[in-house]
């Protein structure tokens, strides 16, 4: 999905119970480079949940990456992981790359 895509940009959020859509888009951060979403033309979502977040909670996290990046659902992969030693109910690790040249 993203061979050939040059810079990749890494980024992170995590959600609570109590996290809003708006809320999760305010609490993306990317650690290592300035370029965002927007600037993107394809987007590979990780979530790592616990054994008891149904999949309407997932969907929360990935229509709100999906609404800041502008994508459309073909050119967005996503992957689910249970892990039950979890601090926060949901943490999602995403991969944006092939980005446009300015």
């Amino acid at each position: 999905m993203l061979e050939d895509s040059g810079i990749a940009v890494f980024g992170t959020l995590n959600k609570n119970e109590e996290n809003s859509e708006e809320e999760l888009v305010k609490s993306i951060t990317y650690p290592f480079y300035n370029k965002t979403l927007k600037d993107s033309k394809k987007l590979l979502i990780h979530l790592d949940t616990l054994e008891d977040v149904g999949l309407a909670e997932s969907q929360v996290i990935i229509e709100a990456l999906r609404d800041e990046s502008g994508k459309e659902v073909e050119d967005i992969l996503f992957s689910l992981r249970i892990d039950t030693h979890l601090k926060n109910r949901i943490e999602c690790s995403f991969i944006a790359g092939k980005f446009r040249v300015e």
